[in-house]
């Protein structure tokens, strides 16, 4: 990583890449405290460099808000992923299968945080992927667990 900054600069796209696969093999080895720096740097970047609706910055934003509810930041999840979901709506529509898959996100931190609304929220996911995508979505199944 240091001979990557190095070589390109930190605000490189292709040391962004790499700080965010970093942070991505941090999350997946269960050091989330190490990886949040990491993510949170990516997604401002990013943020900066391309603007807030980028695809490559709301992804990073994702995994950033993910990483907070994993190291035990429940609302900063919930919060973050409410935001996104706003920018992906925005950004690619409504019923896109990125925005949709954004609920999905946003309701299974909404569950940790408020069972009830969760289940509200995720009762109209289920049916606007029913509608957009099929039943036979992927997507569709993984929202059986949030009735």
């Amino acid at each position: 990583m240091a001979r990557r900054t190095a070589e390109l600069g930190p605000s490189h796209p292709d040391t962004l890449t790499a700080r965010y696969n970093l942070a991505f093999a941090l999350i997946r080895q269960g050091e989330t405290s190490s990886a949040l720096p990491e993510i949170e740097f990516v997604a401002n970047e990013r943020q900066a460099r391309f603007g807030a609706l980028n695809a490559s910055c709301l992804v990073a934003r994702g995994t950033l808000a993910n990483a907070r509810g994993l190291a035990g930041d429940i609302s900063g999840a919930v919060g973050g992923f409410r935001s996104l979901v706003n920018e992906f709506t925005i950004a690619f529509g409504p019923l896109n299968e990125l925005t949709l898959r954004t609920r999905y996100y946003y309701t299974q931190w909404l569950v940790r945080e408020n069972p009830s609304v969760a289940r509200r929220s995720g009762e109209h996911l289920r049916r606007d992927i029913a509608d957009s995508l099929g039943s036979d979505h992927v997507l569709y199944g993984l929202t059986s667990e949030l009735r």
